[in-house]
């Protein structure tokens, strides 16, 4: 409920730096710290020698390695006002880097059972621009190529300036309020967007 998500936004708020503007986050930092989060409160070890509550550590972890990797970046607030970090990411990221991929001695493996690299290319983001969580309007930056293109209801222009020349740089520059990214689309080195459709 409530609690916990309060809870939830007070363990992450470590991350945000107070200086000037908006706060901001990096990507890699909420990405591990989600993967290491602590067992829920009342947690009893199963084992009957032990039984102490509160004595474990969860760590999620990447077995199988999706050929596309969609990451909602949640903005609702428990007040309904919208989370309005900045957050830092990457054109390109390693799962394996960041240690996300559990590891058995071998090479990493696709949802479909076979060797594949850990790197991660963006190749879309969704951004949300209005006041609250529940009111705005959604834009997106689709990778055509190896051109930036904004995707705005009817219109598919070529980003004009600096300021929104690629995703990263417009959730960088824009201000308090402003444009913040909801949804990143990265997809895995040596995999086309049409082989993963066909499947």
């Amino acid at each position: 409920g409530a609690k916990q998500e309060g809870d939830w936004f007070s363990s992450i708020s470590e991350f945000f730096s107070s200086e000037t503007g908006p706060p901001r986050v990096s990507l890699h930092e909420l990405l591990r710290h989600s993967a290491d989060r602590s067992i829920p409160e009342g947690y009893k070890c199963p084992n009957k020698d032990c039984e102490t509550l509160g004595s474990s550590q969860r760590t999620m972890l990447y077995l199988r390695l999706p050929a596309v990797l969609i990451l909602h970046i949640s903005r609702a607030l428990p007040d309904e006002s919208r989370c309005e970090a900045v957050l830092h990411f990457e054109e390109h990221m390693d799962l394996k880097e960041l240690g996300l991929v559990a590891d058995f001695g071998g090479q990493p493996i696709s949802r479909e059972l076979e060797p594949c690299g850990t790197g991660y290319n963006l190749i879309g983001a969704v951004f949300h621009r209005g006041a609250t969580a529940r009111s705005g309007h959604y834009f997106a930056y689709v990778r055509s190529h190896s051109t930036w293109l904004i995707v705005d209801d009817a219109r598919v222009v070529r980003p004009q300036s600096r300021r929104s020349e690629t995703p990263m740089a417009m959730e960088a520059t824009e201000p308090p309020r402003g444009a913040r990214v909801a949804l990143l689309i990265y997809q895995r080195t040596g995999t086309t967007t049409s082989q993963h459709m066909m499947r």
